[in-house]
């Protein structure tokens, strides 16, 4: 379980099968976490303590590049270690969101 800390969060930058795609920008260390993942998948938000963010999101990217569902965990560590980082968030439609991005 891996867990973020929100810098700015920017508007949702597109639509995918009815859900919608929105980035956060967060800094990393060494900040603590303000939410967690896990689930099923392993790429759903199931705590978070900021208002950017909110459970049941999917992690859909990780500094823009795609990232498998059971890949996330790891993907989120390594970035929380750089000062900066973003994460693509899937929202909306719970079939759409739960899709695994094909690598």
């Amino acid at each position: 379980v891996v867990g973020l800390t929100p810098a700015a969060p920017s508007a949702p930058v597109s639509s995918y099968g009815g859900s919608r795609e929105v980035v956060v920008e967060f800094t990393g260390y060494p900040k603590p976490p303000t939410f967690k993942v896990g689930g099923a998948q392993g790429n759903a938000v199931i705590k978070t303590t900021t208002r950017h963010v909110h459970r049941g999101w999917r992690v859909a990217a990780v500094n823009g590049r795609m990232i498998a569902a059971q890949d996330v965990g790891q993907a989120l560590a390594a970035a929380q270690q750089r000062q900066r980082y973003s994460v693509t968030f899937r929202t909306g439609d719970p079939e759409a969101v739960s899709r695994e991005v094909e690598l």
